[in-house]
């Protein structure tokens, strides 16, 4: 055997480990940050929403943070963020064919003014919303 066969016959110290399965009891990805609720529509209540600059996709979002509740509306399941796209621009920007001008006029009971800066704090805060979970 020549010394380069020998080289590739030998297992490498960065070679990956084989695969192995995971028992039923554990789960695969564990994701503490957000609460797993069964699918369904929900209650939720808008408590904060705001734009910030994402630095990892280079662009403004909008985050709206939920409450969601049961339908008796008296105990909390969680809170989970819906994010909506702001541009890259200087300045977040909503146009009528993004995702969150429709959300806004559905918050807001109808469009804004023609000069209306849609500021999701007027649109969204302190307001009960039926999401769908999937």
């Amino acid at each position: 055997m020549s010394r380069a066969a020998a080289r590739r016959s030998k297992p490498q110290a960065t070679e990956r480990p084989a695969l192995h399965l995971v028992p039923d009891n554990e789960p695969v990805v564990k994701w503490a940050e957000y609460p797993r609720i069964q699918p369904g529509e929900y209650p939720a209540y808008c408590k904060r929403a705001t734009w910030y600059w994402e630095p990892g996709f280079k662009r403004w979002t909008c985050i709206l943070k939920f409450d969601v509740l049961k339908e008796g509306q008296n105990t909390l399941l969680g809170t989970i963020p819906v994010w909506f796209n702001g541009g890259a621009g200087e300045r977040p920007k909503a146009g009528r064919r993004t995702l969150y001008f429709p959300a806004w006029v559905k918050a807001n009971g109808g469009p804004p003014a023609r000069r209306d800066r849609l500021s999701p704090s007027v649109g969204f805060v302190n307001l009960i919303w039926p999401l769908l979970m999937v």
